[in-house]
Formats: structure tokens, C-alpha cells, sequence
């Protein structure tokens, strides 16, 4: 379906009011596209020099209040703004989707429009560098540098108008911080006078280029020279940027993560958005989201953030949810080595905080257990739990990563590795360092009494010789 006979079919069945801008008799209701979230606008127009309002989520339901033109006011809770009204149909094509793609050059002058399609906003010149941000069909929205306010700072263009950096000429970049500049001297000045060193990255415009030097401007018309390789072509010069949000879906409902505030939201189809609730804090850098439902039907995320160069270090957030309310939520720091928790066990939902366990009864949703796992342990350290179980907890400590055994009954541990392996298998666990420390003994299940492990070593050298295919068994019953 053509856009423009979206809109003029999506305005039929609201009966919303025409370019005048009208509100409509009474309030109606409207679903997000879905795919992605959008930003909303202050007002009815794509010239904005304000941050947006906020955002809604696609595929989350919407009062229409207003519709002017190609825009609708719409309003989500206490979310009210403005966006194109082709983002409130969905024309059974495919969704809008976030693109990976870093910054790209525009290989020809185009204009940029409102959406697929739609009405143009602004024009765009050859070697503008542009960051990709959605795309849809054959169309890719960008976001647009801008150095005078309002102005117009996404729009929608073809895919082939964009060629990578490598591949074009690019007339805009971004001035690293601390580069040496010769502010509004001539060419021939250079060297002349004792050059400025800029405090802080910025983005510029190319307006000429000699001898390896390059002219630049910005904003309030600061213009100087400066050596080419000073100027980077993406921001913050790294070579990758990540979507602002974690997201995945359960039964019908997707769950998004705001990566920078840490705000967690469930969206269901033609429903409005639902906030959980917030982490506290955002995600530094590799993030990974998880949906599991539990076994009385409620809701556990798990959130996996990988970060550091290299990426030593781990924080695992665990975030219990009944209906709409986040009502646990626990948080566990790891270094080098990194093991899945198990979650759950019956009736009973495991939230691991690293150094204690919470034991959360599914079914009344409140924690019946606690356990000092550095006490269990024997040392102050953060623990992964790999097994539970009525009479039983196998807990590993990630400094020394010894799978440990916990007797519940009277809270004897024993270190599983010494018991089990055979002589060459402890030297060579002992010997074991970073990042791989421990032995490598693997939970299978409890049968009759009776621990079953197996031992994974070769995984994670990473070579098939020396497989041990033995499973390893221990008795409950023989430490006691």
C-alpha cells in the first residue's frame, strides 16, 4: 500500500480531523508501527531544536488527539507529543527495524523526507556524513549533523544514496579532541602562530583541502586549519555504535531495555507501553537480555552486561515480575570467568546476588529462603549456582572456580573436583589461570541420591583431543 493511501485510510477509519487541526470528537486509538521505538516531536513540524518528548514503542496502542496534515498528536500515559502519522499505520509489510550500519557518506545530492516516501524536509548534499538509524523496505532513516538550530535532524533516504567512508569522499567529520588547530588563519599562516589544541571532540564541515591540512568549520561560524588526520569519521571514533535498546519477547509480549537508563518496559500488541520499572543503573557496553517464564507463569528477565577491554568483567541482573510490577531484582559482578546460574527448581524461583541467594516462592511471590553463599563457600567471594535442590546447592566461588558441594542438612561442603577427577586431571584443573580458572565439571542432574556431572574441559581449550566422555557420579549419602 502506497503511504499516502495509508494515511488517507488510516484517517477514514479514525475519523480524525483534517489540516486544520481540529481534535476529533472524541478520542480514539491507534497502534505504534511496529519494529522499533520512535521519537515523538514537540509540535507538528520536523524543525525541532528541543529534545523530543519521548518515545513510544512499536506495536503499543495510542490515543489519536489531534491530526494535522501529516501529523498526529498523540498521547501514552502521561506521554504526550507529536509524530508523522505514517508510524501509526501498519500496512501488513515488514516492520521497521534498527540498522547496524556505522556512519555513511552520501554519494549524491537527495532530499530527505518525513518518512518512506513522504513529503521531503530537507536537503542533503554530496559527502554529508550521515548515521544510520532505522530502516524500512529500500528507504533508511538517518540522522542528519546540523550547526544551527532549529533544524531538521532525521529524515528518511534511499539506501543507495549511502556509500561507506572507505568509499566516498566525506565533506563532514568529527575534530578530535586535543588536535592541534590554526583558528581562522589563512593557509599560508600556518606556522606562523602558535596553534590552539581542542578540549573536547566536535563535529565539522569540510571546506577545503591542502597539502595534507583540511579547512573545518562548526556552529557560530568558527572556522581553522588542521592536519586531515585529525578528523575522524565517526563519533567518539569508534568503529561500531550500539542500539539504545536490549530486546527480546515471551508469549506474545516484547520487553524492552533502555541501555543508558536502565528503564525496563513491556510492550503487548495494540496495548499501550506498561513501565516495569528501572535497573538503577545502565549497560556499560556488550548487553544481552533473556525472557523465562516461571514456573507458576510470572516473568524473570535476565540481564548479562560483558564490558572492559578486554571484556573481563560481568554484571548479571536477575528482575522478578508478577503482572505489571517488577517486585525482585538482584544484582551479581564476575571477572574473567562467567557461568550460567540456574533459576528455577519446582515451585521455586533462584535470584542470585553473588554473594547471597534469594529463594522466591512462585506462587506467593515472596522470598522464603536466604543463603550466606561466602558462609556455604567458605570464602568472601561472588558465587554461580549450578545446581539446587532440596537437600542440596552446588556453588562455585569465580575467584578460584571450584565447583563446590553444599550438604543442606548440615551445611558440609565438599570441593567436587578432588573427589571425582583422577590425578591428572586435578594437576592440570590446579594449574588451570586466567580466563579459565577452576576445574570444569558441569552439573546433569540429581537421580536416586546421586550427583551426575560431567566434565568439559576439552570445550574450552577448544580441541576435541583428550574428550572425556566419562559422567562422574557422587552420593549424596557419603559424606554424611
Amino acid at each position: 500500500m502506497k503511504p499516502l493511501l495509508c494515511a488517507l485510510v488510516f484517517c477514514a477509519l479514525l475519523g480524525c480531523a483534517g489540516p486544520d487541526g481540529t481534535p476529533a470528537t472524541k478520542t480514539q486509538t491507534a497502534q505504534v508501527r511496529p519494529g522499533c521505538a520512535y521519537e515523538l516531536y514537540p509540535g507538528p513540524q520536523p524543525e525541532t531544536m528541543r529534545e523530543p518528548p519521548g518515545e513510544v514503542f512499536g506495536g503499543s496502542a495510542v490515543e489519536v488527539l489531534e491530526t494535522r496534515g501529516e501529523w498526529a498528536r498523540i498521547r501514552q500515559g502521561e506521554l504526550e507529543g507529536w509524530i508523522p502519522r505514517w508510524y501509526l499505520s501498519d500496512d501488513g509489510t515488514a516492520p521497521v527495524s534498527e540498522t547496524p550500519l556505522d556512519y555513511r557518506v552520501l554519494n549524491r545530492d537527495t532530499g530527505g523526507a518525513l518518512y518512506p516516501g513522504g513529503p521531503r524536509v530537507t536537503e542533503l548534499t554530496k559527502g554529508k556524513l550521515l548515521k544510520p538509524l532505522k530502516e524500512w523496505g529500500d528507504w533508511v532513516q538517518v540522522a542528519v549533523t546540523v550547526y544551527d538550530l532549529p533544524a531538521v535532524q532525521t529524515a528518511w533516504i534511499p539506501k543507495d544514496c549511502l556509500s561507506p567512508v572507505a568509499q566516498a569522499e566525506p565533506r563532514e567529520g568529527f575534530l578530535r579532541q586535543g588536535s592541534q588547530v590554526h583558528e581562522g588563519a589563512v593557509f599560508e599562516g600556518i606556522g606562523k602562530v602558535a596553534p590552539e589544541v581542542t578540549v573536547h571532540e566536535m563535529p565539522v564541515f569540510i571546506t577545503e583541502k591542502r597539502d595534507g591540512y583540511v579547512r573545518v568549520g562548526t556552529a557560530g561560524g568558527w572556522d581553522a586549519w588542521t592536519k586531515e588526520e585529525n578528523v575522524a569519521f565517526w563519533e567518539n571514533v569508534l568503529p561500531a555504535v550500539q542500539p539504545k535498546y536490549l530486546r527480546t519477547s515471551l508469549g506474545g509480549s516484547e520487553y524492552w531495555l533502555d541501555k543508558q537508563a536502565g528503564y525496563l518496559y513491556r510492550v503487548d500488541r495494540n496495548q499501550p507501553t506498561k513501565k516495569l520499572g528501572c535497573l538503577g543503573t545502565g549497560i556499560k557496553d556488550l548487553g544481552r537480555l533473556e525472557a523465562h517464564r516461571t514456573p507458576a507463569g510470572n516473568v524473570l528477565l535476565v540481564i548479562e552486561d560483558c564490558y572492559g577491554e578486554p571484556h573481563i568483567n560481568h554484571d548479571l541482573y536477575t528482575v522478578y515480575i508478577r503482572g505489571d510490577k517488577l517486585v525482585h531484582q538482584t544484582h551479581a559482578y564476575y571477572s574473567y570467568r562467567y557461568e550460567r546460574n540456574v533459576n528455577f527448581y519446582k515451585d521455586l524461583v533462584i535470584m542470585n546476588a553473588g554473594k547471597t541467594a534469594y529463594i522466591v516462592d512462585d506462587r506467593s511471590g515472596k522470598i522464603v529462603r536466604e543463603y550466606d553463599l561466602a558462609a556455604l563457600g567458605g570464602r568472601d567471594d561472588n558465587y554461580f549456582i549450578e545446581g539446587f535442590g532440596d537437600d542440596f546447592l552446588l556453588i562455585r566461588p569465580n575467584t578460584d572456580s571450584f565447583l563446590t558441594l553444599v550438604d543442606l542438612q548440615d551445611y558440609s561442603r565438599v570441593v567436587l573436583y578432588k573427589e571425582l577427577l583422577d590425578k591428572e586431571e586435578r594437576e592440570f584443573v590446579e594449574a588451570s589461570g586466567p580466563p579459565m580458572r577452576g576445574d570444569y565439571l558441569q552439573f546433569i542432574e540429581k537421580k536416586d541420591g546421586v550427583l551426575y556431572f560431567k566434565n568439559r574441559r576439552h570445550e574450552f581449550i577448544g580441541s576435541e583431543m583428550g574428550k572425556d566422555e566419562r559422567v562422574y557420579q557422587y552420593s549424596l549419602t557419603s559424606g554424611r
